[in-house]
């Protein structure tokens, strides 16, 4: 069962004792940010895992630091990234694998155990609901992809399964999501040298680079 655990906790003294950051210190940071109204007491019971943010309050801790969703909560690696709503990409989802909502319901409550109906989900992919943390996180595996991916924090998700995997070629319907796709390729990676299980955002941004001159090249062949 996937589930947020002490993952998030264990994340967040790591993060604030390396920006040397007291509880008290980071309490004022956030509330400064994002006029909240946080307490060290709180950090406290988020440090030993006794209490969840709810999902606000995780993107801005997230934000602050600057790390992704999957990497306070779901032990994955760090990326810089940026939020807005998931309701349109669970829509998608949804209909990128083929499910009406009512499937994607049946399918979900028999996979998990929850008993949501047809309206809840509806809430979720129109934007009028968020789901708990919780359950972002099962939607998230349930469609093998990122937690961040479900908060359009990122165009790329963990395995490319936003794509129709049965079709021999891959089709996208933006020019971005044919860049995002080229870019998670583990062999364009390999032959830049780099390794995507460690690369840091100077080399994602030298990578990018250098497929940009790669580009630039081949346009002046296709003009």
């Amino acid at each position: 069962m996937i589930t947020v655990n002490n993952s998030f906790s264990l994340k967040l003294k790591e993060l604030r004792q390396k920006n040397n950051l007291t509880q008290d210190q980071l309490a004022d940071e956030l509330n400064a940010r994002y006029h909240l109204n946080e307490s060290k007491a709180t950090i406290s019971q988020f440090e030993h895992n006794k209490r969840i943010p709810d999902l606000d309050r995780l993107i801005n801790i997230a934000d602050y630091f600057q790390v992704s969703l999957d990497y306070l909560c779901c032990n994955k690696s760090n990326d810089n990234v940026r939020c807005t709503n998931p309701g349109t990409r669970i829509k998608r989802l949804i209909k990128k694998n083929g499910l009406s909502q009512k499937e994607f319901v049946d399918k979900f409550n028999e996979k998990y155990g929850y008993s949501d109906s047809e309206a809840t989900i509806s809430q979720y992919v129109n934007n009028k609901r968020t789901p708990e943390i919780d359950k972002m996180v099962k939607i998230a595996d349930f469609f093998n992809v990122t937690l961040d991916y479900i908060m359009c924090r990122t165009d790329i998700d963990s395995d490319m399964s936003i794509y129709d995997k049965s079709k021999k070629n891959i089709s996208f319907s933006t020019p971005q999501e044919a860049v995002s796709f080229i870019l998670s390729q583990k062999v364009i990676a390999d032959l830049g040298g780099y390794s995507l299980d460690s690369i840091s955002n100077t080399e994602i941004m030298e990578m990018t680079n250098d497929i940009i001159d790669i580009f630039c090249i081949i346009s002046r062949k296709h003009k």
